[in-house]
């Protein structure tokens, strides 16, 4: 695992000038959607869809940035491993439910990690690459009570490579099956509607997108945990660097992310402008062909 870092620049105050005013519990964020083609959480396969839907579906554990050896619960109150290594449970938190209300049991958390594998898209990959198949997609995963998911493992593994790998990773998040199946078309498995809509378990619901002009959330009432602050977040198309710097200047925005070297030294030092940076993980791979002799 690599830690890099990110940078994004928060407008503390509104600008002097002309501005555009936003309420005060919303938040407007300008970055680059142009590789945002699908809010579903089996298809997300780039880094800023991933961003936004982790602040609309929770996976089951998640990673403590601060100590990244160790995993924190999120929809999974807690897990445990057979002595055998091959069974791996997790027991659900009490309370979860949809933004619409509905309760969330294990078995949407079941059909959510099946139908990745049926699927197939890319993120299956953090499934098969342990052994999973779709073939025995059922008998891998199942809701044996309706707080209470379990996993038969092909082969044992280390538990925190398996969390790491899978279960902190879009393919744990609860996904509404009800919602899946009343909206899909033959054998999608709700694929076409969830590339546009959300119902699943986490602290906002995507109340609108509008491909390479905007994404708006809204905050999920009925969340389990401790609710946004935020009661809206718009995140508007503006893949260039320089515009997103004339925005926080004339305070039409509240966030721009990932600006150049140079916008960001333009930034420094105005009073009404901070810049913030975050500490991101991610992969070095490296692959070596044992073919090759002299």
């Amino acid at each position: 695992m690599r830690l890099g870092s990110a940078s994004a620049v928060l407008a503390l105050a509104l600008a002097s000038g002309v501005h555009a005013a936003t309420p005060k519990d919303a938040l407007v964020m300008a970055w680059n959607l142009d590789a945002v083609i699908t809010l579903d959480p089996a298809q997300i396969a780039e880094i800023n869809g991933n961003d936004i839907m982790g602040n609309v579906c929770d996976t089951l554990v998640t990673l403590d940035y601060r100590n990244p050896s160790e995993f924190r619960p999120k929809t999974a109150e807690s897990w445990s491993v057979s002595a055998d290594g091959r069974t791996l449970t997790f027991n659900l938190r009490p309370g979860l439910k949809f933004p619409n209300g509905r309760v969330a049991t294990a078995d949407d958390l079941a059909w959510s990690m099946r139908r990745v594998l049926k699927l197939n898209f890319g993120n299956a990959a953090n499934l098969t690459e342990w052994g999973f198949r779709k073939e025995t997609a059922e008998a891998s995963f199942r809701a044996t009570g309706p707080q209470t998911f379990e996993v038969s493992l092909p082969e044992p593994y280390p538990l925190q490579l398996l969390l790491y790998g899978a279960f902190a990773t879009n393919v744990s998040m609860i996904l509404d099956r009800e919602a899946g199946e009343k909206n899909a078309k033959g054998e999608d498995l709700g694929n076409n509607w969830f590339k546009t809509n959300s119902s699943c378990v986490g602290p906002y619901r995507v109340r609108g997108w509008t491909a390479n002009d905007t994404i708006q959330l809204e905050r999920n009432d009925v969340y389990h945990g401790t609710k946004p602050a935020l009661g809206r977040v718009i995140v508007r198309h503006v893949p260039e660097s320089g515009a997103q710097r004339l925005l926080i200047e004339k305070g039409d925005i509240d966030v721009a992310r990932l600006l150049s070297s140079d916008d960001l030294k333009a930034l420094e030092g105005k009073k009404d402008v901070r810049v913030e940076q975050t500490a991101m993980h991610g992969y070095i791979h490296l692959m070596f062909s044992r073919a090759y002799s002299r």
